[in-house]
């Protein structure tokens, strides 16, 4: 008797705690819900998609306003958003992927996956283009910002834009932040492997695509900015070629939340990958570079050790933070360039993971 009566116990209990769970998500919604709207409406944001994280599992996901102003096409949990900077970290797990399969070492010169290189760039390890030690320049001007041109892999953009610039300092000697130092990383990478930066990242990681210029992306938002009158119109179409490793992936806020909670659990790197990747970066004298890690800015929220990343690019705005030890954090995407996200950040992680100690 005990044993039929057992079976039904179990799944009652689980269909229970299945219940106070989604009660308890439901619970956290409600207010994150209303802040998310309060924020859309006070700063007119055309598309907002937001994905809140607690205990590893996505609890709320929530998307306000349009994907496509023009034809009222609502923004959904699929619509995909320009991540802009947000790219960076995929990058960096993607590189350590690479790692773990043998083609190259974090120490390595990027002289010797790219040995055409000019001499001084054989102090550029991957460690230090992950970490912004590499002393190559970011853009020179809002031509190389909006450029239109495709490139048809990350060697002949690096080779076209940056490579015979001059370094800014010795490799080492300071943090400067670049995005065209991870399109030299993946050029590197594209070189180790044998296949393009697209291919490297289809087949390593589900849930991301290039934001290609000439190709037709179901899903994808309309990119706007705000015109000199403060209407809402198209942001100035560019290609991402020549950043896509930094600056030129899309994807969901669902799907970026679901990226985050992998990292942690171990499921897209060795745990000894993840800890090289998130390790505090050092300068050649020694001393710590305060927020950087290969790839993620990171920092203490009272003893609350956190990851993060924000992104700014024509027509986009987003921005994430990630707490590994509570398997919680947020993801903010937005199809507008130039909305404050800091803000609705701050008071969902409030909600999430408690008010920040003072």
């Amino acid at each position: 008797m005990i044993s039929k009566v057992y079976p039904q116990i179990v799944r009652l209990l689980f269909a229970l705690l299945s219940l106070l769970g989604q009660l308890a998500a439901a619970d956290l919604c409600g207010p994150i819900r209303k802040l998310v709207a309060a924020e859309s409406t006070k700063q007119d944001i055309p598309g907002i998609s937001v994905a809140v994280v607690q205990n590893n599992h996505v609890v709320c996901s929530i998307s306000q306003g349009w994907a496509d102003l023009e034809q009222r096409v609502p923004n959904t949990a699929k619509s995909l958003h320009r991540l802009a900077s947000l790219s960076k970290p995929i990058t960096a797990v993607l590189t350590m992927k690479i790692v773990e399969e043998g083609n190259v070492a974090v120490g390595d010169s990027i002289r010797k996956l790219l040995p055409e290189l000019p001499m001084r760039y054989k102090e550029v390890s991957i460690k230090r283009l992950l970490s912004h030690q590499s002393g190559i320049r970011e853009y020179a001007d809002m031509a190389e910002m909006f450029s239109t041109r495709h490139y048809q892999n990350l060697e002949e953009a690096a080779l076209a834009i940056f490579v015979e610039s001059p370094l800014l300092f010795e490799p080492g000697a300071k943090t400067s932040y670049t995005t065209y130092g991870y399109t030299l990383l993946g050029a590197g990478l594209e070189r180790a492997t044998g296949q393009s930066f697209k291919r490297i990242l289809e087949a390593r990681l589900s849930g991301f695509s290039l934001d290609d210029f000439g190709t037709l992306t179901p899903n994808r938002v309309r990119p706007y900015r705000k015109s000199t009158s403060m209407k809402w119109e198209n942001a100035p179409a560019f290609d991402a070629s020549n950043k896509y490793p930094g600056g030129g992936i899309v994807a969901s806020a669902v799907e970026y939340a679901n990226f985050l909670i992998q990292v942690s659990s171990g499921r897209l790197l060795r745990k000894e990958s993840v800890a090289t990747m998130w390790a505090r970066q050092s300068l050649s004298d020694g001393s710590l570079v305060p927020y950087s890690t290969l790839g993620w800015a990171t920092g203490l929220r009272g003893k609350q050790r956190f990851f993060t990343h924000g992104g700014l690019q024509p027509g986009t705005t987003t921005v994430m933070h990630w707490f590994p030890d509570l398997g919680s954090g947020s993801v903010i995407l937005c199809n507008a360039e130039g909305p404050e996200l800091d803000g609705l950040q701050e008071r969902i992680l409030e909600i999430v993971v408690g008010r920040k100690p003072q």
